[in-house]
């Protein structure tokens, strides 16, 4: 399973200043006039939100950036060439934070949004019109840490086991590998679910989560940073499910986890889907427990297909309402 890197940390250094040139033009044996061009001034380092970035894969490989210096000084009042400017392209959703003191520098959520990180540093004066020539300013460094939320619409939140990954494939055939055993999903999967209008739902399946998670259990839940832009969570329960021993349990610890690493995500829209209705006893667990979440509840079968028109049809509508709100 390819893993989600969602947070890297890299070092980015604006272009130095072009020295600044030491020239003088003779108009007798005696006697000259100072004409050296000031050095060019460096190359900023820009990082830029693009579509086409899906990862921050790559910066596993290479950590330091640094931009173009600028061009030295010339003779005859030349000015040096500006450094050309580095334009580091990251994924839609990345936030970029300063790494000592961790403050956030820019939330970069739509691709073609930019912040210019460092700027480059100014070049040396020349000796022209009686200046001293001296060389440029060395280009400034700042360490960051570039931080992925994932951009999803909808975010598949539930007990380890529930069904999730198999719901998954099949709203938008994602091809994710499905196991019998829990906490088989270790990072975030995502797909994308085409409805019948031809509008697209992005769907994100985080790991399993159950009372010990917060504690660092199973995989932890560190990934839930992703929910800070969920539109809607589908909550995935199942009334079979080892980690509790009834759906208002297994309810209750999801909304408690979801609070503990941040209190404002128990508000966020959601939906609940009760899974593994295509078993005999899941049905009677069900109707025994008789299980009334205020949220809107939906019976599913992610192996025979039942109750998930309705549920993509709802899901869809509650997008599009949050989307135009």
């Amino acid at each position: 399973m390819a893993r989600i890197v969602d947070e890297v940390s890299i070092v980015a250094k604006a272009g130095n200043g072009g020295k600044g040139c030491e020239s003088r033009t003779y108009i007798s044996e005696k006697k000259f006039l100072p004409t050296g061009g000031e050095g060019g001034k460096g190359g900023n380092v820009i990082i830029r939100a693009d579509s086409n970035v899906t990862s921050l894969k790559a910066f596993l490989y290479q950590r330091r950036f640094v931009a173009e210096s600028g061009g030295h000084g010339g003779s005859n009042h030349k000015k040096g060439k500006k450094g050309r400017d580095l334009i580091i392209a990251v994924p839609c959703g990345t936030m970029i934070f300063e790494k000592e003191k961790r403050f956030l520098v820019r939330d970069l959520s739509r691709s073609g949004e930019e912040v210019m990180i460092v700027e480059g540093s100014k070049g040396g004066a020349g000796n022209e019109g009686g200046k001293e020539a001296g060389p440029g300013e060395s280009g400034q460094t700042l360490q960051m840490i570039l931080s992925l939320r994932i951009l999803a619409d909808v975010f598949l939140v539930g007990l380890p086991n529930a069904g999730k990954s198999k719901l998954l494939n099949l709203l938008t055939r994602a091809h994710v590998k499905e196991e019998p055993y829990p906490f088989s999903t270790k990072y975030p999967e995502i797909g994308i679910h085409e409805t019948s209008d031809f509008e697209q739902l992005r769907l994100c399946e985080l790991p399993g989560l159950y009372r010990e998670s917060p504690d660092g259990r199973g995989v932890g839940f560190d990934f839930l940073k992703h929910l800070e832009r969920a539109k809607v969570i589908l909550l995935m329960l199942d009334p079979l499910n080892n980690f509790v021993s009834s759906l208002q349990e297994g309810y209750d610890v999801l909304l408690g986890v979801l609070a503990r690493f941040q209190g404002s995500f128990p508000e966020i829209p959601r939906v609940i889907a009760v899974n593994k209705m295509d078993l005999r006893e899941a049905r009677e667990r069900v109707e025994k427990e008789n299980f009334r979440p205020k949220d809107p509840l939906f019976l599913i079968s992610a192996e025979t297909r039942e109750g998930i028109e309705p549920l993509a049809r709802y899901l869809a509508q509650v997008v599009k309402e949050r989307s135009n709100a």
